[in-house]
């Protein structure tokens, strides 16, 4: 089990920690991707990279207790309420819990 921060996610520069993240559509603020990094600072990277899409990279940091079995469980559930079109899977791309 993992501690998420809750509200609304955090935007701004984020830290190298796990957590749970989104990609916003900044004009309609639809939710296209959800993803579970052990790092969010350098997802974001990897995110900032693809040339043509702005987004805002929103996120939910972990506490010490995160696992990426619990990142995943929340990443899922992320991706069923929110429907994101860019999302292939349900969550967790079909990798087995560590």
């Amino acid at each position: 089990m993992c501690a998420l921060g809750r509200g609304r996610p955090k935007t701004g520069k984020p830290p190298h920690r796990p957590g749970v993240y989104a990609l916003v559509d900044p004009t309609t603020g639809d939710w296209d991707y959800v993803g579970e990094t052990s790092d969010l600072s350098a997802r974001r990277s990897q995110h900032s990279q693809d040339k043509g899409r702005n987004r805002d990279f929103v996120f939910y940091e972990t506490d010490g207790r995160s696992t990426p079995r619990s990142r995943r469980d929340y990443e899922k559930q992320c991706i069923d309420k929110y429907s994101p079109p860019l999302n292939q899977r349900a969550g967790g791309a079909g990798r087995y819990p560590d």
